[in-house]
């Protein structure tokens, strides 16, 4: 952000912020205006620029150097935060939800000064800032978005599920009228579970249908929240099952394995089964590893005339060990851009927490669940 004073000389004097084609010409957005110490947001661009004006541009250095040397501005070299917030006008830190419906569009596209009263100042990205040419790049689940105007219109976002608001904005409860709605919707689920009148899919319908018929949760929400990728990815993956145990797949990777490990002990099977759940997860959907080695599992303890149960755990807690790649898990990938992580930072950390957990897992399951029928 380059504050921009105006020059006696300047050609811009007399001229709305939109006359003067900034952006058009040069590439830069001017997002606000500071007179004498009022800061005043730009978003139609109607303000007529006088003597001694403050303009607030974002752009790349070469953009802004051209823009002194044309309209005769006076780039000042000091930056402060007064010259972005104000009582009324503030920055907020925000992220894109896991399925927001915001992911894919541009900022022009979300629209977001109309719907919100906010304009987009910069985008986190993979532990990059980008703050040019953001009409033109589609927004990723994980961005971090810098976004600036009035304090008043924050309760906009933080009643908008497409956004999860960081900046702290005070002790402001969303739909909090209706949280109780939430807390009997759940535990008519888990009543329902629990005493089996029910199976627990329809415990859960009747849970979500419970929040519906309440106000609690909008039909196009309930719609919106289903995850589609995971349903259309099990059903895909589903039929591999089948597919591998009539092709004899499974009776020759279960037999490859007790060949190379048997003779290690269950103890050993177990842990390869579980790395490898996790070396799955890091990649895929975490219900992948599990559909897919659950029938190896099955068969490889037949063999060995042992439990399946230990395994079956194994593999299942292992699928949730996904802690060394930011694109293992949407948690993962939301707090990268939030927390400005890198990859490697992820692997750093991520390593130590997948060995303690592959520890206490092979250490605790064979006593819980043992090997032996």
């Amino acid at each position: 952000v380059h504050p921009i004073k105006v020059t006696p000389s300047s050609a811009c004097i007399g001229m709305s912020v939109r006359d003067t084609r900034m952006g058009e010409l040069l590439g830069v957005r001017v997002f606000g205006l500071l007179r004498n110490g009022e800061l005043e947001l730009t978003f139609d661009g109607h303000q007529i620029i006088e003597d001694h004006d403050k303009l607030l541009v974002i752009g790349a250095p070469k953009s802004i150097e051209a823009l002194d040397e044309l309209s005769r501005l006076e780039i000042e070299s000091e930056q402060s935060e007064s010259s972005l917030e104000s009582k009324e006008v503030g920055l907020i830190e925000v992220v894109l939800s896991p399925r927001s419906s915001l992911i894919g569009k541009t900022p022009v596209e979300a629209n977001f000064r109309e719907k919100y009263g906010f304009q987009v100042l910069a985008v986190w990205r993979e532990g990059k800032p980008y703050r040019t040419q953001l009409g033109s790049k589609p927004l990723q689940f994980g961005d971090a978005l810098l976004l600036h105007g009035k304090r008043k219109n924050a309760a906009l976002i933080l009643e908008e599920d497409d956004l999860v608001v960081l900046t702290d904005l005070g002790a402001v409860s969303k739909k909090s009228s209706q949280a109780w709605n939430a807390v009997a919707a759940l535990c008519i689920m888990v009543a329902l579970s629990i005493s089996r009148i029910v199976p627990v899919s329809f415990a859960a319908f009747v849970g979500a249908l419970a929040l519906m018929v309440t106000g609690t949760l909008k039909m196009e929400d309930a719609y919106r929240n289903i995850n589609w990728r995971i349903l259309v990815l099990v059903a895909a993956v589903l039929p591999l099952a089948p597919a591998m145990q009539s092709s004899g797949t499974n009776e020759y990777l279960s037999s490859l394995l007790i060949n190379w490990i048997g003779d290690l002990g269950p103890t050993a099977l177990l842990l390869t089964f579980c790395i490898v759940a996790s070396l799955l997860s890091q990649a895929l959907d975490s219900v992948v590893p599990i559909v897919l080695l659950s029938p190896i599992v099955l068969n490889a303890a037949d063999r060995l005339g042992i439990q399946a149960l230990p395994f079956l755990m194994g593999i299942a807690f292992s699928a949730s060990i996904a802690f060394l790649t930011p694109f293992s898990h949407k948690a993962n990938l939301l707090v990268m851009a939030a927390g400005g992580y890198r990859i490697k930072d992820y692997f750093r950390v991520g390593i130590f927490l997948t060995l303690l957990c592959f520890a206490i897992l092979i250490s605790v399951l064979p006593l819980i669940f043992p090997f032996t029928k």
